[in-house]
């Protein structure tokens, strides 16, 4: 994985791998592709493991970080970021 927090695998199955170092600290410098130039910053917590999450979902079967991928990437944030600000992330799912 070299630098990165995680990868997306293209082969089957699809899968995402994380490092555990970012799992027990969920911290670090994530890039907005959907944006250019690519803005950085700063974030922890489970903001930074949504976006994170957002960003390797965003590359099922996608390869780099081209149009096509900053859409899907945006639309995923999003979506994430709506269930941040409506309370639904934070909801048992088993209710």
């Amino acid at each position: 994985m070299g630098g990165s927090y995680a990868h997306f695998h293209q082969t089957k199955p699809n899968r995402i791998c994380i490092k555990q170092k970012t799992l027990k600290n969920p911290s670090g410098k994530i890039g907005e592709h959907h944006v250019e130039p690519t803005v950085w910053r700063k974030l922890d917590g489970n903001f930074f493991l949504a976006e994170l999450m957002a960003h390797e979902v965003a590359h099922f079967r996608t390869k780099g970080h081209a149009k096509t991928f900053k859409a899907k990437n945006l639309k995923t944030y999003q979506t994430i970021a709506n269930w941040f600000i409506s309370g639904d992330f934070y909801k048992d799912r088993n209710d």
